[in-house]
């Protein structure tokens, strides 16, 4: 089978569609697939290779620049005729869509060419209500209406919550493929050790925007520090805020406590997870989060808020579930798993069992079934 995924994430950027349409990728392949990603140019140099022996990465270079084309009207206008050149002199079977910005190139290449297209939407609150009332009000009567969206051969949701929230705004019924782990890299090939409790690392990994509560997770830190004066919150990612971030810390007076980073490669993200003691994610949004899985996988106790598919937690038992926006719930979650080494001992354990669940061969499977089943409903 031949498949072409269009992403319009730029691949300048360390983030969870991209390293999840790279995995994707890779397993297709392994299961006899062609597999062809079709992106616009980074805006700076890719967070990894892009030129392999894999898959095929095929980069459109606008004619206008583009900072962000995900976000940008312009950016989807741009990629309609490029990317269908490309599904077109590849002859794909299926085109797979991250994310609905390139779901209008899908659209028109399935009117013209009959090839049919899957939605894979990451993220929740697709209705936007956080936009207000009016705004939630005029997308939740024009998005159903949208040609791309009900042209859709299937719509994929990484999590429950997400696929309720595509029935209710889209009108269009949804199924849940979560995403992955590289277990191969993530998984610890010997026991972890408790780490000294004195001088615990608490490790977040997430892009430093508004939606990602970071702020709380440094007013947490500066509470911990009380008690444990040599802590250390390692933060790992980059984004719009982190210069508002690194003055906040400097001005908590954690200058020694917090550090920054930025965008690091998987071979070194699984050296920090492994010298850390509890992961930590205190997002106002998510979806199927990637990095929790990767935390999991190193073993790690998780702390997270009850989003996207966090609140899984309390069925793996693998750490706790705290409010959004709650520096205080940060800092007694954090104290009682350093605290306590027999619960962190059943913590880390049931992440790394809970793990094995979430890998990349077993995702990949699920969306070959996916794209079998709709070939065949769209071939009769």
């Amino acid at each position: 089978m031949k498949i072409c995924i269009l992403v319009l994430n730029n691949f300048g950027t360390l983030g969870g569609v991209q390293i999840a349409t790279l995995n994707l990728a890779e397993q297709l392949i392994q299961l006899g697939h062609e597999v062809h990603i079709v992106t616009f140019a980074p805006n700076k140099k890719p967070f990894c290779n892009l030129d392999n022996n894999l898959y095929k990465v095929h980069i459109i270079h606008p004619i206008i620049p583009i900072k962000n084309p995900y976000f940008s009207f312009l950016g989807i206008i741009l990629y309609i005729f490029p990317s269908f050149k490309v599904v077109r002199k590849v002859g794909a079977d299926i085109v797979h869509v991250q994310h609905f910005s390139p779901a209008l190139s899908a659209y028109i290449i399935k009117k013209v060419l009959k090839i049919p297209y899957v939605i894979s939407v990451h993220g929740e609150n697709n209705c936007y209500t956080e936009r207000g009332p009016i705004v939630s009000a005029v997308l939740k009567w024009i998005r159903p209406l949208l040609p791309e969206i009900q042209n859709a051969a299937a719509i994929v949701s990484l999590t429950q919550n997400t696929k309720k929230d595509i029935e209710k705004c889209f009108k269009k019924e949804s199924i849940v493929i979560p995403n992955g782990v590289n277990l191969k890299l993530f998984t610890l090939n010997k026991d972890r050790p408790f780490l000294d409790p004195l001088v615990p690392r608490i490790i977040c990994i997430s892009r430093l925007n508004e939606q990602k509560g970071i702020e709380y997770a440094l007013h947490a830190v500066k509470l911990l520090k009380k008690d444990f004066p040599r802590i250390k919150l390692i933060i790992i990612g980059d984004g719009e805020c982190r210069h508002s971030l690194e003055d906040q810390a400097i001005d908590l007076k954690l200058a020694n406590n917090v550090i920054f980073l930025g965008e690091v490669p998987n071979e070194d993200l699984v050296k920090h997870l492994y010298d850390s003691n509890v992961f930590l994610l205190p997002s106002f949004r998510e979806g199927f989060s990637l990095s929790l899985l990767e935390a999991m996988a190193s073993g790690l106790p998780v702390v997270a808020t009850p989003v996207g598919s966090n609140p899984l937690i309390k069925i793996w038992n693998n750490g706790y579930l705290v409010p959004i926006k709650d520096s205080g719930a940060i800092y007694h979650a954090i104290r009682g798993i350093i605290s306590d080494p027999e619960k962190w001992e059943i913590f880390s354990r049931n992440s790394i069992k809970n793990a094995q669940k979430y890998s990349w061969e077993k995702v990949a499977k699920k969306y070959e079934e996916q794209y079998y089943l709709i070939l065949g409903k769209y071939q009769k």
